[in-house]
């Protein structure tokens, strides 16, 4: 054969070749999904001060807030009621944790209604909302696979498939532990 005509028959399709080529391309494509399947970071919630008021019950005051899903996709949010008390905030470690009350996932562009209850101790308490996406059936897969590769004792590659949602948190300011005097009063 012809040095010439070898460099043309290697143009020429063959099932190798096509092999080759659609591997190259799978993973090309993968790799593109898996880098630029991201979004960018925005806001997904907004958070107002409903209002103060008593209990149904009577029994004790809580503070509402209205928390509003303002993108396109579901969210996720929880939030963390903390009190200040002589020793300052708390600090969370392996033997202390937080105490997480989860909401069910929030549909696109709607709202819901949190209430937490005033704590009558302590000096000062806030209130932290910690928000993400929703994770879909592709990130599910994704997280499997992230999972499977850390357990191969390949984290690096794990963190480059492992999905990554849009989220954050939002610290309420601090507010005073002491009700006003007029709220949570009864009638003599």
């Amino acid at each position: 054969m012809k040095p010439g005509l070898r460099a043309v028959s290697l143009l020429v399709p063959n099932t190798r070749n096509k092999f080759f080529v659609a591997a190259a391309l799978a993973a090309l494509g993968a790799t593109a999904f898996l880098v630029f399947g991201n979004k960018p970071t925005t806001d997904l919630i907004q958070i107002q001060f409903a209002g103060l008021t008593n209990h149904y019950g009577g029994s004790h005051v809580v503070m509402r807030y209205v928390l509003t899903n303002v993108s396109g996709v579901a969210v996720q949010v929880s939030g963390v009621q903390e009190v200040k008390t002589g020793a300052g905030w708390p600090v969370y470690g392996p033997d202390m944790h937080p105490t997480v009350t989860r909401m069910e996932d929030l549909p696109p562009r709607q709202s819901t209604v949190w209430t937490v209850a005033v704590p009558d101790y302590g000096y000062a308490w806030r209130v932290q909302f910690t928000y993400m996406e929703a994770p879909t059936k592709c990130d599910k897969i994704r997280f499997k696979c992230a999972t499977f590769l850390r357990q191969r004792k390949l984290p690096q590659l794990a963190r480059f498939v492992s999905p990554r949602k849009r989220g954050g948190e939002i610290m309420m300011p601090e507010m005073d532990s002491r009700p006003p005097s007029w709220l949570g009063r009864t009638a003599q």
